[in-house]
């Protein structure tokens, strides 16, 4: 009948081009059996050879490092001054 689903098959919808349906359609008239158990097989190797699906794990921002002790106490307060290079006033 059709709309009925057997149980543990769904009926689904496949677009393809010209060009790659003739050449489905030519393998299968080859070997002698229909589109379907062509697509079944194919789909069944593709998975098999594949590894297993993951989700993208989100890369969790590292921590800056903190400075430890008085000097950590200092540096939250000011930062510290810029090391001066050179000599002042030309003496």
């Amino acid at each position: 009948m059709p709309g009925q689903r057997r149980k543990g098959i769904e009926r689904i919808s496949v677009t393809l081009d010209e060009e790659l349906l003739a050449q489905v359609e030519a393998r299968a008239v080859a070997e002698g059996r229909d589109r379907l158990a062509l697509f079944r097989e194919a789909l069944a190797e593709y998975l098999a050879k594949q590894k297993p699906a993951q989700k993208p794990k989100a890369a969790a921002p590292k921590p800056a490092a903190k400075p430890a002790g008085k000097a950590a106490a200092k540096s939250k307060e000011s930062p510290a001054p810029a090391p001066r290079s050179g000599k002042r006033g030309g003496k």
